[in-house]
Protein backbone atom coordinates (compact mmCIF):
# COMPACT_ATOMS: atom_id res chain seq x y z
CA UNK A 1 0.00 0.00 0.00
CA UNK A 2 3.01 2.20 -0.89
CA UNK A 3 3.09 2.96 -4.65
CA UNK A 4 2.69 6.85 -3.46
CA UNK A 5 4.35 7.89 -0.38
CA UNK A 6 4.46 11.20 0.09
CA UNK A 7 7.12 11.60 3.40
CA UNK A 8 7.21 8.16 5.81
CA UNK A 9 3.68 7.96 7.11
CA UNK A 10 1.46 8.22 4.50
CA UNK A 11 0.42 7.08 1.18
CA UNK A 12 -2.46 8.47 -1.53
CA UNK A 13 -3.50 5.57 -3.61
CA UNK A 14 -7.19 6.82 -3.27
CA UNK A 15 -7.96 9.11 -6.50
CA UNK A 16 -9.89 11.51 -4.01
CA UNK A 17 -9.09 13.18 -0.96
CA UNK A 18 -11.60 11.43 1.28
CA UNK A 19 -10.62 8.23 0.15
CA UNK A 20 -7.04 8.91 1.12
CA UNK A 21 -7.71 10.29 4.28
CA UNK A 22 -9.83 7.23 5.33
CA UNK A 23 -6.88 5.39 4.45
CA UNK A 24 -4.65 6.48 7.43
CA UNK A 25 -5.28 3.49 8.60
CA UNK A 26 -3.83 -0.34 7.45
CA UNK A 27 -5.46 -2.97 7.52
CA UNK A 28 -8.89 -1.11 8.17
CA UNK A 29 -11.06 -4.04 7.85
CA UNK A 30 -8.94 -6.72 9.90
CA UNK A 31 -9.50 -7.02 13.77
CA UNK A 32 -6.10 -5.38 13.89
CA UNK A 33 -5.91 -1.94 11.97
CA UNK A 34 -3.11 -0.03 11.86
CA UNK A 35 -4.27 3.48 12.75
CA UNK A 36 -1.18 6.27 11.08
CA UNK A 37 -2.32 9.23 12.98
CA UNK A 38 -1.21 9.61 16.63
CA UNK A 39 -2.26 12.98 17.55
CA UNK A 40 -3.22 16.05 16.33
CA UNK A 41 0.33 16.95 14.85
CA UNK A 42 -0.35 14.07 12.03
CA UNK A 43 -3.74 15.24 11.18
CA UNK A 44 -1.78 18.20 10.13
CA UNK A 45 1.27 16.53 8.55
CA UNK A 46 -1.40 14.47 6.82
CA UNK A 47 -3.34 17.63 5.31
CA UNK A 48 -0.42 19.44 4.19
CA UNK A 49 1.16 16.31 2.93
CA UNK A 50 -2.48 15.44 0.78
CA UNK A 51 -2.13 19.64 -0.38
CA UNK A 52 -5.12 19.93 2.11
CA UNK A 53 -3.71 22.73 4.11
CA UNK A 54 -0.57 25.38 3.48
CA UNK A 55 2.50 24.74 5.44
CA UNK A 56 2.02 28.38 6.85
CA UNK A 57 -1.75 27.17 8.14
CA UNK A 58 -0.45 24.42 9.56
CA UNK A 59 2.77 25.99 11.26
CA UNK A 60 -0.15 28.13 12.87
CA UNK A 61 -2.03 25.38 13.82
CA UNK A 62 0.50 23.52 15.57
CA UNK A 63 1.45 26.26 17.46
CA UNK A 64 -1.52 26.98 19.12
CA UNK A 65 -1.70 23.01 20.06
CA UNK A 66 1.15 23.84 21.86
CA UNK A 67 -0.05 25.91 24.39
CA UNK A 68 -3.62 24.76 24.15
CA UNK A 69 -3.49 20.69 24.39
CA UNK A 70 -7.05 20.06 25.36
CA UNK A 71 -8.38 21.75 22.87
CA UNK A 72 -5.70 20.20 20.00
CA UNK A 73 -6.53 16.92 22.01
CA UNK A 74 -10.49 17.27 21.38
CA UNK A 75 -9.69 18.03 17.67
CA UNK A 76 -7.83 15.03 17.12
CA UNK A 77 -10.44 12.62 18.61
CA UNK A 78 -13.10 14.41 16.47
CA UNK A 79 -10.75 14.21 13.27
CA UNK A 80 -10.79 10.21 14.18
CA UNK A 81 -14.52 10.30 14.61
CA UNK A 82 -15.18 12.05 11.25
CA UNK A 83 -12.89 9.65 9.37
CA UNK A 84 -14.73 6.30 10.51
CA UNK A 85 -17.43 7.87 9.73
CA UNK A 86 -16.45 8.73 6.31
CA UNK A 87 -15.21 4.94 5.87
CA UNK A 88 -18.41 3.73 6.75
CA UNK A 89 -20.08 5.52 4.13
CA UNK A 90 -17.59 5.03 1.75
CA UNK A 91 -17.63 1.39 2.06
CA UNK A 92 -21.48 1.03 2.03
CA UNK A 93 -21.17 3.38 -1.29
CA UNK A 94 -18.83 0.54 -2.44
CA UNK A 95 -20.96 -2.35 -1.74
CA UNK A 96 -24.11 -0.78 -2.78
CA UNK A 97 -25.59 -0.29 0.82
CA UNK A 98 -27.49 2.74 2.67
CA UNK A 99 -24.92 4.68 4.76
CA UNK A 100 -25.34 4.90 8.50
CA UNK A 101 -27.61 7.56 8.77
CA UNK A 102 -25.86 8.67 12.12
CA UNK A 103 -22.68 9.13 9.69
CA UNK A 104 -24.76 11.15 7.05
CA UNK A 105 -25.79 13.56 10.02
CA UNK A 106 -22.25 13.81 10.46
CA UNK A 107 -20.95 14.66 7.32
CA UNK A 108 -23.81 17.26 6.91
CA UNK A 109 -22.67 18.88 10.57
CA UNK A 110 -19.40 19.41 9.21
CA UNK A 111 -20.20 20.39 5.83
CA UNK A 112 -21.83 23.00 7.89
CA UNK A 113 -19.24 23.56 9.37
CA UNK A 114 -16.41 23.92 6.46
CA UNK A 115 -19.48 26.22 4.56
CA UNK A 116 -18.77 28.44 7.38
CA UNK A 117 -14.98 28.77 6.65
CA UNK A 118 -15.59 29.41 2.55
CA UNK A 119 -16.07 32.18 0.29
CA UNK A 120 -16.31 32.86 -3.20
CA UNK A 121 -13.85 35.16 -4.23
CA UNK A 122 -13.11 36.52 -8.26
CA UNK A 123 -9.39 36.07 -9.30
CA UNK A 124 -7.54 36.47 -11.78
CA UNK A 125 -11.32 37.24 -13.95
CA UNK A 126 -12.89 34.10 -12.66
CA UNK A 127 -14.91 33.08 -9.14
CA UNK A 128 -13.17 30.83 -7.06
CA UNK A 129 -13.80 28.81 -3.70
CA UNK A 130 -10.93 30.37 -0.99
CA UNK A 131 -10.89 29.54 2.89
CA UNK A 132 -11.26 31.95 5.74
CA UNK A 133 -8.49 32.23 8.05
CA UNK A 134 -10.09 33.81 10.84
CA UNK A 135 -8.56 35.08 14.36
CA UNK A 136 -10.08 32.25 16.11
CA UNK A 137 -8.17 28.66 15.99
CA UNK A 138 -10.03 26.47 13.41
CA UNK A 139 -9.01 23.30 14.41
CA UNK A 140 -10.51 21.04 12.36
CA UNK A 141 -9.38 23.01 9.64
CA UNK A 142 -7.37 20.86 7.87
CA UNK A 143 -10.26 18.37 7.35
CA UNK A 144 -12.78 20.99 5.43
CA UNK A 145 -11.28 20.30 2.15
CA UNK A 146 -11.97 16.81 2.99
CA UNK A 147 -15.33 17.42 3.82
CA UNK A 148 -16.11 19.13 0.83
CA UNK A 149 -14.61 16.56 -1.42
CA UNK A 150 -16.73 13.91 0.40
CA UNK A 151 -19.61 15.69 -0.18
CA UNK A 152 -18.69 16.69 -3.87
CA UNK A 153 -17.95 12.93 -4.72
CA UNK A 154 -20.83 11.57 -3.48
CA UNK A 155 -22.68 13.88 -5.10
CA UNK A 156 -21.05 13.26 -8.68
CA UNK A 157 -21.42 10.31 -11.16
CA UNK A 158 -18.04 8.87 -9.95
CA UNK A 159 -19.64 7.53 -6.43
CA UNK A 160 -20.53 4.35 -7.95
CA UNK A 161 -16.94 3.96 -8.86
CA UNK A 162 -15.80 3.53 -5.03
CA UNK A 163 -14.55 0.03 -4.47
CA UNK A 164 -13.11 -1.24 -1.11
CA UNK A 165 -10.06 -3.11 -1.04
CA UNK A 166 -10.54 -7.08 -1.34
CA UNK A 167 -6.81 -7.59 -0.29
CA UNK A 168 -6.22 -10.32 2.70
CA UNK A 169 -6.13 -9.13 5.29
CA UNK A 170 -8.89 -7.44 5.42
CA UNK A 171 -7.08 -4.19 3.91
CA UNK A 172 -10.12 -2.17 3.44
CA UNK A 173 -8.37 0.52 1.75
CA UNK A 174 -11.13 2.42 -0.20
CA UNK A 175 -9.97 3.76 -3.79
CA UNK A 176 -12.48 5.00 -7.36
CA UNK A 177 -11.92 2.78 -10.04
CA UNK A 178 -11.12 4.03 -13.30
CA UNK A 179 -10.39 0.86 -15.45
CA UNK A 180 -12.74 0.11 -18.28
CA UNK A 181 -14.58 -2.52 -16.92
CA UNK A 182 -14.60 -1.98 -13.47
CA UNK A 183 -12.73 -5.29 -12.71
CA UNK A 184 -10.08 -3.59 -9.68
CA UNK A 185 -10.39 -5.18 -6.93
CA UNK A 186 -6.92 -4.29 -5.15
CA UNK A 187 -5.41 -0.85 -3.69
CA UNK A 188 -2.41 -1.60 -4.85
CA UNK A 189 -1.51 -4.43 -7.84
CA UNK A 190 2.52 -4.19 -6.14
CA UNK A 191 0.80 -5.25 -2.30
CA UNK A 192 -2.28 -6.58 -1.91
CA UNK A 193 -3.06 -7.79 -5.63
CA UNK A 194 0.44 -9.46 -4.90
CA UNK A 195 -0.87 -11.06 -1.91
CA UNK A 196 -3.89 -12.42 -3.51
CA UNK A 197 -2.09 -13.90 -6.24
CA UNK A 198 0.51 -15.71 -3.60
CA UNK A 199 -2.56 -16.70 -1.58
CA UNK A 200 -4.37 -18.48 -5.03
CA UNK A 201 -0.90 -19.81 -5.59
CA UNK A 202 -0.20 -21.40 -1.99
CA UNK A 203 -4.01 -22.61 -2.32
CA UNK A 204 -3.71 -24.42 -5.71
CA UNK A 205 -0.07 -26.16 -3.99
CA UNK A 206 -1.85 -27.32 -1.55
CA UNK A 207 -4.68 -28.67 -3.14
CA UNK A 208 -2.40 -30.60 -5.67
CA UNK A 209 -0.29 -32.29 -2.78
CA UNK A 210 -3.36 -33.50 -0.96
CA UNK A 211 -4.62 -35.10 -4.84
CA UNK A 212 -1.07 -36.86 -5.06
CA UNK A 213 -1.17 -37.72 -1.40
Amino acid sequence: MNDKEAGPAFSFLGGSLPLDYCNTVDWHSSAAPADRLHGYADVVAWAIAAEALSRESGAALLDAAKTREPEAEAAFRKALDVREGLFRIFSAVAHGEPPPGEDVEMLNAMWREAGDNLSLVFEDGAYVWRWRLGSEVSWLRPLYPVIRAAVELLTSRQAVDVRRCEGPPGCGWLFLDHTKNHSRRWCSMRDCGNRAKMRRFQERKKGKQGNNG
